[in-house]
């Protein structure tokens, strides 16, 4: 609850820390980060705390550049985190995040999540394909565009696809325990509810977020309607307790949904001229 992260195509990162701006109308960013390029993907810390500088940091990935580590509170580049693709080319990572111990980067790539040590710089320290082949017919293919692990600490994580899927791994295993298939578009963000046993998913090009029973039979439980025709990333979280839903939408609003009961119409919290790219709830 100390600071917030925000992310451009124009190469820039945003770094907002209480009392950032001098008006309510103006969020102003106490630090701002250079990458150079689009930036596809950022994540916090998990173990961060404001008393502890050394845990203040966050990745970043951006097209062409390796993972970085930055620094939240200098702004300086801490480590470089190399993936390097068949050609020994570097590979940008589409998606970033922290495993919850805050030990080990997953990222992924093409076909592929690459596990790096945090305190062992430059290549990583396993590949695990998720398909054979762009034509294979087994495991997860496409760009993996997003990452999340359950917080119940069992090793459980999910990886979306711009194929349109999301598989469900375990961190001491290479192979898929499971592989889901509900969207029409390529998926854009994974979530786990507090609990760990249901997994909300987004997708461009489809108004749907999608809840997964996880934990036994992987198979949707609900769907919560928002607007989301195009390409562009509808972002959308969970309150801290699980019981509600909050999204974005292109059509300029801000919906909730209850995720407890039985199915209901959601609630317009807000309402925009443009399009709303996203929703997030401080913790």
């Amino acid at each position: 609850g100390d600071g917030a992260a925000t992310a451009s195509e124009n190469g820039n990162g945003a770094v907002t820390g209480e009392g950032g701006g001098d008006s309510e109308e103006e969020l102003r960013p106490a630090l701002r980060i250079d990458e150079g390029e689009s930036v596809y993907d950022y994540a916090w810390y998990p173990l961060m705390s404001a008393h502890d500088p050394m845990t203040c940091c966050l990745l970043s990935t951006s097209r062409g550049r390796p993972v970085h580590l930055w620094d939240a509170v200098s702004g300086t580049l801490r480590a470089s985190y190399v993936g390097f693709n068949h050609l020994d080319e570097v590979d940008a990572a589409n998606s970033v995040v922290f495993e919850p111990s805050g030990r080990f980067i997953y990222a992924g790539y093409e076909r592929a999540v690459r596990v790096f040590d945090v305190t062992r710089p430059g290549r990583a320290i396993e590949t695990r394909p998720t398909a054979a082949t762009r034509k294979s017919r087994d495991g997860q293919r496409g760009l993996l565009s997003c990452l999340a692990f359950s917080p119940d600490g069992s090793g459980l994580y999910a990886a979306g696809s711009f194929a349109g899927s999301i598989g469900l791994y375990v961190d001491n295993a290479k192979a898929h325990v499971a592989l889901l298939g509900g969207h029409t578009g390529g998926v854009t963000q994974v979530q786990f509810t507090p609990d760990g046993l249901y997994l909300l998913s987004g997708a461009r090009r489809d108004g749907r977020i999608i809840a997964w029973d996880v934990r036994n039979t992987c198979q949707p439980v609900a769907e919560y309607v928002r607007s989301s025709p195009t390409n562009q990333r509808i972002g959308f979280d969970l309150s801290r307790d699980g019981s509600h839903l909050f999204t974005g939408s292109r059509d300029g609003c801000v919906l909730a949904y209850p995720l407890h009961g039985p199915p209901s119409e959601p609630t317009t919290l807000l309402s925009y001229a443009d399009a709303v790219s996203g929703g997030s709830l401080h913790p």
